[in-house]
This record gives C-alpha cells, structure tokens and sequence, in this order.
C-alpha cells in the first residue's frame, strides 16, 4: 500500500480508496555545491523557439537514411519475418493456463521478439539489450496490474497508449542513468495521458466542457484543491495526488511547472480541432504542435529525476517535438477522418508530403545527435536505438501511405526499409486480423480478459 503522511483530507480529492502495490524509488536530491536550475515560463517559450527554428531550417532534400538494403536481401528477412511471426502466434496460442508456467513462456515470447527486432528488423543489438530485459518487463507488468487496479474498465487501446509512454520514459531513465523501474509518479502521468489526452481529443464532448474541465484541472495543478466537477475529474484528481506525495511542491518545483506547461499546450493544442472557432495558421500550428511535444517529455524527465539542469531540459524538449511530429506522421489519416489540423494533414490536404518527411528526419538527426550534455559514449546506445526506431516508424508511415508522396520518394525510402512496402503492408494487415482471432480465441477459452493479461 502506499505510505501516505498525508491527513484525510489531504489526499485524494475523489476520495476513492488508495492504488496498491508500489515500491516508491527515492530521488537524490542535488548536492549543496549545486546551483539549483529552475524552469520557467520564458525558458519553455525559448525552447519552442530554438526547436521551431530547427524545424523551419531542417533539411528538405530526400534523405540517406543509412545503408540501402538491397532486394535479395529484402526477401532473405521477408521469409525470416514470416518465421518469426508464425512462432510468435504458435506462442500466443499456447498461453498457458497456469500461471506457474507463464514466466517461462513471457521469457521465450520476448526472446522472439527480440530477435525480430535485431536480426530482421535491423534494430542495433546493444540497445535491444538495455530494452528487452527482466527488469523492464516486470515494470511494464506491474504498469498494467496498477493500470486495472486504478480503472478496471480501462480499454486495451487506453492502456497501450498510457505504455507507449511508459517505454518513452525507459529510455529517458536510461539517459539520466537511472534504473528501469516502474513509480507512482511515472504511473500517474503515464495515465493521465488517456485520461486528459483523449478527452480533449474527443469529438463527442462538446468543447465548453473540455475548457471548463481544462481551466479546473489548471487550477489543481496548480496546487489548488478545488473540487473535481465530475466524476472524470475526481479520477484525474487521484493521480495528481499520486505525484503530489512523492513530490511536495515546495522541493520540487520543476515538476508541477513541466505539468503545467504540458497542461497549457494540450489547451492550445484544441486550435487543432474541427469545432475550434478558428485554426491556427501554419506559423502558430507548427507552434503548438513544438510547444505540446516538447512540453510532453520535458513532464516525463522531470517526474523521472525531479529536477534537471538546463541541457537535460533542452535535450528532453527537443526529443518530445521530434516524438510529436513523428506521431501525427503516423496518425495522418485518423486526423483527415477527425478534421484535426496537424502539420502534416494540412500539408497532404493541398499537396503531397515528401519535404516535410525528409524535414522530420533531418530534425530527428539535429535533436539526437546534437546535445552536448549526452555526447559520450556510454549514451550511444540508446541513442543509436531510438534513432533506429525513429527510421523504421518514418518509413512505416510512408510505406503505409504511399499515395500522400511522390512515387520516387517513396522507392527511394523503400530503399532503407528492411522489407519491401509492398510486403511489410499486406503482412500487417493479415497479422492483425490474425492476432486478434488468437486473443478473441483466448478470451472465449477464458484464460484472458484482455490482450494485456498475455503480461501478468
């Protein structure tokens, strides 16, 4: 159980029982010889304008993006893949009833995975390494237990996105030279994603609720203990409690500014949204769009190590805009379908988007490689992986969109894909339909509720 201090009173304003089941890691606090660096408004506005400027002078020229896999060898890991994907859904099949023999099947369904993504895929091993692990695999398990503890109605799809930002966090812990491990702090912003995110992104709540439901939630985090206007709320309430007793806000008050700030930008970013009474130009979306990405990872750093120095806080910044930019790469046809305006969906309503793709790349580039604070040595491995991973999910989006580029800027980015686009799209497809009779098959036998009980 958690070791709240707190009185009654004090603690979660939805006055719903307490989450179980962490073990709080202890921050270090800085050494009396360090000079205290604090975030504020004026430095976020000059980060959006420093990664604003990179993106606007980001190379535009169609990429090199490392060595070209020629065709036979495009075939050679076609036919490894479908190997791989055949036992990785033999795997899923066999799920074992008893839980005492689980472990061993997560360890040999990792170990899979693994291979796939280093042999086939082209992921540098020395990365895999630090990723797939014992310890990261129990933190992302413990994430779902607590994840169904806090909502038991959460849906998989909710879930997933909460963990693609816990595996973000890993790779900032990795680069602050912490351990892979699973807080409260981490948990709650993590859920506050699906929680906050997807409210303001849902087109069925009417905007005046989504601004009275921001201007209270404004208020909370800034340390306000307002009532919570519904029940929605009261959920939210609860998690920022949940940091609030690991951090007090007097010690550490670059983590209720980063959250803040991520609050801030997620309000600015409903200019994005259809029903917004008018939408940004594209000056003022590029804006948003750096200021709501860099906000989002700067949030995640800061409730990893509680303060940061001024590159760290830089790097981080940088690394969520390319995370953001990246994201609505991939989400190009969900935001037509929504009429929310992106950089690139209003690209793609005028004209095609290899520029602005081989821009993406070239900031990816500039953000990772540029930072002086995590230059040596020891940070290339992550670095080299998310760069690695970048790539693939750049080109994954292209090869899934072919129609929104040129025919020669897609041949020359297939070029760089481990498989053939062609391949990789119609294989995705049937695996999909494919996994999901498995889990669907799964359910049925009763030995899953969820996609996500494969983890526990």
């Amino acid at each position: 159980m958690y070791d709240s201090h707190a009185p009654e009173s004090d603690r979660g304003i939805a006055q719903l029982p307490p989450l179980p089941l962490f073990s709080l890691i202890s921050l270090p606090l800085p050494g009396p010889s360090e000079v205290p660096w604090r975030l504020s408004r004026q430095t976020v506005e000059n980060y959006v304008a420093k990664y604003t400027a990179l993106w606007e002078a980001a190379d535009a020229a169609t990429p090199r993006m490392g060595p070209v896999i020629p065709p036979r060898q495009k075939l050679e890991r076609e036919s490894r893949l479908n190997l791989q994907l055949e036992e990785i859904k033999t795997k899923l099949r066999c799920f074992p009833r008893s839980r005492q023999r689980r472990e061993g099947w997560r360890e040999d369904l990792l170990n899979t995975a693994k291979e796939l993504a280093g042999r086939t895929l082209g992921l540098p091993e020395a990365g895999l390494d630090l990723f797939f692990t014992r310890t990261g695999l129990d933190a992302t398990q413990q994430f779902v237990r607590d994840a169904r503890t806090f909502d038991s109605a959460l849906s998989d799809e909710s879930l997933f996105q909460a963990l693609r930002n816990l595996w973000v966090i890993y790779s900032i812990q990795l680069l602050l030279e912490r351990k892979v491990a699973l807080s409260a702090p981490v948990f709650a912003y993590c859920m506050l994603y699906p929680w906050t995110d997807n409210y303001l992104d849902d087109p069925q709540i009417p905007r005046e609720a989504k601004i009275g439901f921001g201007e209270w939630l404004g208020r909370r985090l800034g340390g306000s203990r307002v009532a919570p206007p519904d029940s929605h709320a009261a959920q939210v309430g609860r998690l920022v409690a949940l940091i609030e007793e690991s951090f007090p806000r007097p010690e550490f008050e670059d983590v209720y500014f980063s959250l803040s700030a991520i609050h801030r930008a997620q309000i600015s970013s409903l200019q994005q949204q259809q029903q917004a009474t008018s939408l940004p130009n594209e000056q003022d979306l590029i804006r948003i769009t750096v200021e709501k990405g860099g906000t989002s990872v700067l949030a995640d750093a800061c409730l990893v190590a509680g303060r940061l120095s001024d590159p760290e806080a830089d790097f981080m910044f940088g690394y969520g805009v390319l995370l953001q930019l990246l994201d609505d790469l991939q989400d190009l046809r969900n935001d037509l379908a929504n009429g929310h305006v992106t950089v690139f969906a209003r690209q793609a309503a005028h004209g095609l988007l290899d520029e602005l793709a081989s821009r993406l790349w070239s900031f990816t580039q500039t953000v990772l490689w540029s930072s002086c604070r995590f230059e040596a040595p020891k940070f290339q491995p992550v670095k080299a992986l998310i760069q690695a991973n970048c790539k693939l999910l750049l080109l994954q989006a292209v090869a899934r969109n072919c129609g929104f580029y040129t025919a020669r800027f897609v041949a020359a980015l297939e070029s760089f894909f481990p498989a053939h686009f062609s391949f990789i799209n119609s294989r995705q497809a049937s695996l999909d339909a494919e996994c999901r009779t498995i889990i669907s098959r799964l359910r049925r036998s009763r030995r899953i509720h969820s996609a996500f009980d494969l983890l526990d």
